[in-house]
């Protein structure tokens, strides 16, 4: 309930305080949120994989092959084999 009434708060912040403002304040205002926000907070949407992240995927990719070609084979269908 609480964490709803802070957005309520927000959001009234926002139409009552933020929105009449001239957009170069609220540029302003924006940049200074931004600015406020810790790097550690941000989340790293890299690209690029670690030598660790590799590892893990070939692990997992390699655990996972293992465990499909240990189970029984399952027909796909219930139609007897095409013969010549």
């Amino acid at each position: 309930m609480a964490e709803n009434a802070g957005v309520a708060t927000v959001e009234r912040i926002y139409v009552e305080v933020v929105k009449p403002l001239p957009s170069s304040e609220r540029l302003k205002l924006a940049m200074l949120i931004l600015n406020g926000i810790p790097e550690e907070s941000l989340v790293d949407y890299s690209t690029e994989w670690s030598e660790e992240d590799v590892r893990d995927f070939t692990e997992d990719s390699m655990r996972t092959i293992e465990q499909l070609l240990e189970q029984p084979e399952i027909p796909t269908s219930r139609q007897a084999p095409l013969t010549r």
